[in-house]
């Protein structure tokens, strides 16, 4: 073998090497984003599920002040897609709480957001907000909250009773979502795992979510803490 050929093979080797480091590096980064698409994909299908594969249903989102959060963007993407593949489902809208938060986390940590506390005006949901958003969507079948749940005031319960809406919570686990399992108001919350789970590699969607998350209804709630 002359130094030519041995330099091209060197050549060769390095380049494949380094094809291989990138392409590896790139599939890790998209594998950070599975969890949340898998979130919003199977929250997707279990509301889909409670309202019976038709009607309207609400949204309420973060509002995170101009900051950019790629998880949250990439559950939301996955939740609207997994709605658009049933026509007999729309959003009949979008509304936004103001959350207060710090920096964008530098880790990939499975938490949702937490509202906090301002010195001056309340952020993040309040009592009496829902209870409003049943009133101006009356026709809708389910609100489903994509941050925590505010403790509810008489006027809350009382129209979510007399509308019948569903209402379901993404978010972190509250210790009071217990009785509002126990006197249906609260018909579906999705919580992170206290430990994702590790084992077999995740083949689909189902597989992502139930490593991180559970589904919790009135049958399983007392389990909780």
């Amino acid at each position: 073998m002359n130094k030519k050929t041995a330099f091209i093979l060197i050549a060769v080797v390095i380049l494949a090497v380094g094809a291989t480091l990138y392409l590896k590096r790139g599939s890790s980064r998209k594998n950070v984003l599975k969890p949340f698409q898998a979130l919003g994909t199977v929250a997707a299908q279990e509301t889909v599920k409670l309202i019976g594969d038709q009607g309207l249903i609400v949204l309420v989102v973060p509002d995170f002040g101009g900051t950019a959060y790629p998880t949250f963007d990439a559950q939301m993407a996955a939740f609207r897609t997994e709605i658009q593949k049933h026509p007999g489902i729309t959003i009949a809208g979008t509304e936004t709480i103001k959350v207060g938060l710090s920096a964008p986390p530098t880790t990939s940590k499975l938490k949702f957001v937490e509202p906090t506390l301002a010195a001056r005006a309340p952020v993040g949901p309040q009592p009496g907000q829902l209870g409003e958003l049943v009133a101006n969507y009356t026709t809708a079948k389910a609100i489903v909250y994509f941050v925590d749940l505010p403790e509810l005031n008489a006027g809350d319960v009382a129209a979510l009773k007399q509308q019948g809406t569903k209402l379901i919570a993404i978010s972190d686990w509250q210790p009071y979502y217990k009785s509002l399992f126990a006197d249906n108001l609260l018909q579906l919350s999705v919580v992170p795992r206290p430990q994702p789970e590790t084992g077999k590699k995740p083949r689909d969607m189902k597989d992502w979510f139930d490593r991180s998350y559970a589904l919790v209804t009135a049958d399983n709630a007392a389990n909780l803490p």
